[in-house]
């Protein structure tokens, strides 16, 4: 008699047993693994980050499939380097030399603003385990040198010079710049002077200098508008207000601009009148213009001209330069009114005082008096875009293209008229978004926005389920994948005292038949026999957690265990602990095989097979 008092060495090799099997010792694929861990390491959340970081990630064990976008477009890959809102994601390069630790680096540079970096769960190890959730840190870019160089490359572009230049002028201001403290008050200057040699040394013709200079100017100082400050942490948002220390940005960049342009007259009427016209998109009131500011562009570029020339004939013609640019730089300004006459007499008040203060004997009276004739002779033009006339002061919304595909949007620009001159590039009046393409399944026309019900196949055996999904269409192209728009299930077949129909399904369960003795159960019946026909397909279903520990497989010898004389011919899933094992019996099957567990012997019964 077996004593029913189970010894502790029995136990523990019941629970060895159990653990070689869940490993897969056994033949039942049910390893349980720990989850992929990640840390982004750099940047830390909430933390801030120059413009040009590179950032760090690095898992608990090595990894594949990661992946990011290629452009700054809708968020892509298992990386994502996105703006705040998740609206855009940027391009990156992700680089590893062990596949553990690895680095992401933005294409090009960022530039102020809040970012997010998340890693999916797109990520597997070499198990192929994803990590359970996505992981992400949020920081905030704070670097004055990387936004002004970006809005620097996208002005110049903008202005429809080339892109060459644009680079080249990026790269002068990040050079001249790079060693500045890394804030506007400091960057903005010596990023001009790094621009400004660049267009120099382009080669490019006078019309295109004086273009690309003008542009140069604008372009720095609206960098300014919002900021609180110019060499702290600030608000991100825009709003017409000037920080405290703006003059002194402004009499820096006006030195760096006269001693560049001190003597070519032509060159700092360009830069006097950029200088002027751009004070209210950096948040400049009109009494600030008519007075304090005139003023110091006036005083300091005199004083500059003054020491630069001893010649007269040369400091006349640079002083009436610069007065005529700054003049035209006041009737330029469309968004405010201010007064014109006052800016003229202040720019003469303070030339003559600056002159004077300069050398005594130089009588500035003859730049004054040319000064006022080159204003008043001046006719201001209107401009032409597509045949549409703007006038002198106005503006025109323009495109960039005359018509977008589906799901994109008009991208527009305010563009205005300065005496001929028409700012911004776009050159389109108008533009139209093209409506939605619809989709075809099988000649079956898809409207934009509807859906249809697809099948794996047109038809399935008796006993199976036609396999479907839902595709949908969005402007033509249609998701998803099966390509049948209907399915039929096969009939079965007669059933006879010989042998089952075909397509039948046998439920299979495992219940204890006796002390340590278990059986399969086939719908219900211990170790039921089974007569099935060559060229039927069965199907033995598996799912009852009973047959957890018990892997099904068909042999061509009784008793089982160990998975002797295993039968394998028009079997799939053969060693199932659950879904389905389904056999499709050969033509030259033997005439008798049997069912069996992989694990334990004596658990099965016999299948006839008929022809």
């Amino acid at each position: 008699m077996i004593s029913k008092q189970i010894s502790p060495l029995i136990i523990l090799i019941l629970l060895a047993s159990f653990q070689w099997s869940c490993s897969g010792g056994g033949g039942g694929e049910k390893t349980a693994n720990l989850s992929l861990q990640v840390t982004i390491s750099y940047p830390r959340d909430n933390s801030s980050v120059v413009g040009t970081a590179v950032y760090s990630l690095k898992f608990s064990e090595a990894v594949t499939g990661l992946t990011g976008n290629n452009l700054n477009a809708a968020c892509e890959g298992s990386i994502q380097l996105s703006s705040d809102n998740g609206e855009i994601c940027y391009p990156i390069s992700i680089n590893s030399a062990d596949n553990i630790s690895w680095t992401v680096d933005p294409v090009g540079e960022l530039s102020d603003g809040a970012y997010s970096l998340t890693v999916t769960t797109g990520i597997q190890n070499l198990s192929a385990i994803s990590p359970v959730s996505p992981t992400s840190v949020t920081f905030n870019v704070k670097d004055a040198l990387s936004t002004i160089a970006n809005q620097l490359e996208l002005d110049l572009i903008k202005a429809d010079l080339s892109k060459d230049l644009a680079e080249a002028a990026k790269a002068g201001a990040r050079t001249a710049a790079g060693s500045e403290t890394n804030d506007l008050l400091n960057v903005i200057p010596a990023a001009f002077d790094g621009a400004f040699d660049a267009v120099a040394a382009a080669g490019l013709n006078e019309t295109l200098t004086q273009a690309a200079l003008s542009t140069i100017i604008e372009s720095l100082l609206s960098n300014v508008a919002g900021q609180a400050s110019l060499v702290n942490d600030n608000s991100a948002a825009r709003v017409a207000v000037l920080p405290a220390n703006f003059s002194s940005l402004l009499k820096s960049l006006t030195t760096r601009a006269a001693t560049k342009s001190a003597g070519n007259s032509t060159t700092l009427q360009t830069l006097a009148t950029a200088l002027v016209s751009s004070l209210p998109a950096a948040g400049a009131t009109a009494t600030e213009i008519e007075t304090t500011y005139v003023r110091t562009i006036v005083q300091t570029t005199t004083t500059i001209v003054m020491t630069k020339n001893t010649d007269k004939m040369t400091r006349d013609s640079v002083l009436v330069g610069l007065g005529a640019g700054v003049i035209a730089g006041a009737k330029r300004i469309t968004e405010m009114t201010v007064n014109v006459d006052t800016i003229q007499t202040t720019t003469t008040e303070s030339m003559t005082a600056a002159a004077n203060s300069s050398d005594a004997t130089y009588d500035v009276s003859t730049v004054t008096t040319a000064m006022v004739s080159v204003v008043n002779s001046e006719t201001l033009t209107s401009c032409s875009l597509n045949g549409q006339t703007v006038a002198h002061g106005n503006t025109i919304t323009a495109y960039q293209a005359l018509s977008v595909d589906f799901g994109n949007t008009c991208t527009s620009e305010t563009r205005s008229c300065f005496n001929g001159t028409l700012s911004g590039a776009y050159t389109n009046t108008s533009c139209t978004v093209a409506a939605a393409a619809s989709c075809s399944l099988n000649g079956q026309t898809v409207a934009h926005g509807s859906t249809v019900t697809a099948y794996q196949a047109l038809s399935v055996d008796f006993g199976n389920t036609c396999t479907g999904e839902t595709r949908s269409c969005f402007n033509g192209n249609l998701s998803g994948s099966y390509t049948y728009t209907n399915c039929t299930v096969s009939a079965a077949s007669q059933s006879s005292s010989d042998y089952s129909a075909d397509g039948t399904t046998f439920k299979i369960t495992v219940s204890s038949s006796g002390y340590y003795s278990n059986k399969y159960y086939v719908d219900s019946v211990q170790t039921k026999s089974l007569n099935l026909k060559k060229g039927f397909t069965y199907y033995f279903n598996v799912d009852d957690s009973s047959t957890n520990s018990h892997p099904l497989f068909i042999g061509t010898s009784s008793g089982g265990g160990n998975y002797v004389n295993e039968y394998s011919s028009g079997i799939t899933n053969s060693r199932a602990t659950n879904g389905i094992l389904s056999f499709t019996v050969p033509t030259d099957a033997p005439s008798t095989l049997y069912y069996n567990c992989g694990l334990h012997s004596n658990m099965g019964a016999e299948i006839s097979i008929v022809d």
